[in-house]
C-alpha cells in the first residue's frame, strides 16, 4: 500500500492507505471503501457505514480522465442531523478528499478534520 499524497485541504485529516485497486470507476469506490484515513485505525467504509443513514455512493470519469467518488447521506454530526457530501478524487491506489459539504454549505479545513474525527469515533 502506499502513503496517499495529501491535498492541502486535509493535511492531516484524510490522507490514507489504500488498497491495491484500479483506478477505473468501478474499483473507486472499493478504494476509498478500504483506505484508512491517517490517525484513524479503521477503513472509511465502516466509518461511513456507523456514521451516515440513507448513504449513498456514485463514482464517475471526466472527459480528462480523473476519477471522482461521491458518497451523500445523512449523519448527526455536532448534535444536529445534517445533509453530507463528500467527494473524493482516486488516482491509482491514492486518493484524496476534494469537498466536504454539510447542507450544502462547502466546510473549512478545521471542520473537515473535526469531521474526520467524528467519523473515526462513530466506529465502535
Amino acid at each position: 500500500m502506499k502513503k496517499l499524497l495529501i491535498s492541502a485541504l486535509v493535511l492531516a485529516s484524510f490522507g490514507s492507505s489504500a488498497g491495491l485497486f484500479s483506478s477505473d470507476t468501478d474499483d473507486a469506490i472499493q478504494t476509498i471503501k478500504e483506505g484508512s484515513p491517517d490517525g484513524c485505525p479503521y477503513v472509511i467504509g465502516d466509518m461511513i457505514d456507523s456514521a451516515f443513514t440513507n448513504e449513498t455512493w456514485k463514482s464517475g470519469k471526466t472527459k480528462s480522465g480523473r476519477i471522482f467518488v461521491d458518497i451523500e447521506g445523512d449523519v448527526n454530526f455536532r448534535n444536529q442531523e445534517q445533509k453530507a457530501f463528500m467527494q473524493f478524487e482516486v488516482d491509482g491506489d491514492e486518493f484524496w478528499l476534494n469537498t466536504l459539504k454539510l447542507n450544502n454549505q462547502y466546510q473549512s479545513q478545521m471542520m473537515t478534520r473535526s469531521f474526520a474525527n467524528h467519523l473515526c469515533d462513530s466506529v465502535k
